[in-house]
């Protein structure tokens, strides 16, 4: 396959992935229609200007843009971003988090010791840490944070 995205335009080829490797499907089911019609909607916008063609517009099944140009407003925008922001804390939350226990769990038989892990726990703990706002600091990533996960981990 030659197209760089490789599958990662579809919904449920990423809920595999991820189930796969992680064991959580970060997308919904009932989000999956509303995803591809959005991703469609950016492939129109970025290759044609926002003209959605007849065939774009039957796949994602949006009969009155066929032919059309998606008249994507700021209050489209807000919606998209709340949409996706909910996938996306999902990824960051519940995918992160089961990532930073099961490296802990690798870490069990040495003992726990928040000096020698602190530095990677930290990092991976900062990849699991969904930010709603680029104005809001990212978490001090405390201690206190790692023996909870510790004892997910155990």
């Amino acid at each position: 396959m030659l197209h760089g995205t490789l599958g990662w335009y579809d919904a449920e080829t990423v809920n595999k992935r991820y189930s796969d490797l992680f064991q959580r499907a970060p997308i919904k089911n009932s989000e999956i229609p509303d995803l591809d019609r959005l991703w469609l909607l950016r492939h129109s916008v970025a290759h044609n200007a926002g003209y959605v063609t007849g065939y774009d517009a039957v796949r994602g099944a949006m009969p009155d843009l066929a032919n059309a140009v998606a008249d994507i407003d700021a209050s489209f925008l807000s919606e998209g971003f709340d949409f996706l922001c909910g996938i996306a804390r999902r990824v960051a939350e519940e995918v992160g988090d089961a990532v930073v226990v099961e490296w802990l769990r690798t870490r069990v038989p040495a003992g726990k010791d928040y000096n020698r892990d602190k530095d990677v726990y930290r990092q991976l703990k900062l990849l699991a840490t969904f930010v709603a706002s680029r104005a809001k600091d990212l978490p001090s990533i405390m201690k206190s944070l790692y023996s909870t996960d510790w004892q997910k981990a155990k």
